[in-house]
């Protein structure tokens, strides 16, 4: 079966514990009831996603700085990452690598308390959530 998640990170313990898909008791406080009960494992003190969808995901290192993007993508979740800790510079060429790896009409989801830089081709969609549609 093809991966429909493609999750990336630059570090590599990082990685493994997405793998591994368990979580505290309060990670999911935000999740609606029903859904944490249809896709998660209640198990002691955690939570651990459920097979069936752990196996739609592939785990990949990436450094965004220096790969090139993955293309045909949906959506990409950037959160927390490039608009909180790298420079205006830095912004516009990850941007611009992300815009590229989206189809168009594609989603970019950022962090709530990140912006995203001007001139970046991408249009609101719910700002005050960190969502953007790439715009063509």
């Amino acid at each position: 079966m093809k991966p429909v998640i493609i999750a990336t990170d630059i570090d590599a313990d990082c990685l493994k514990r997405a793998e591994r898909a368990v979580y505290e008791m309060g990670s999911l406080r935000e999740l609606p009831k029903e859904l944490a009960e249809r896709y998660f494992m209640h198990e002691r003190c955690h939570f651990t996603l459920v097979d069936c969808i752990k196996r739609m995901a592939e785990f990949r290192f990436h450094d965004i700085l220096k790969d090139n993007p993955f293309r045909s993508n949906n959506l990409v979740l950037c959160r927390n990452l490039a608009f909180t800790y790298f420079g205006v510079e830095l912004q516009k060429k990850i941007i611009d690598k992300i815009h590229d790896s989206l189809e168009k009409g594609g989603y970019l989801i950022i962090g709530r308390k990140e912006e995203l830089p001007e001139n970046s081709m991408f249009e609101p969609v719910y700002p005050m959530d960190g969502i953007y549609r790439r715009a063509d």
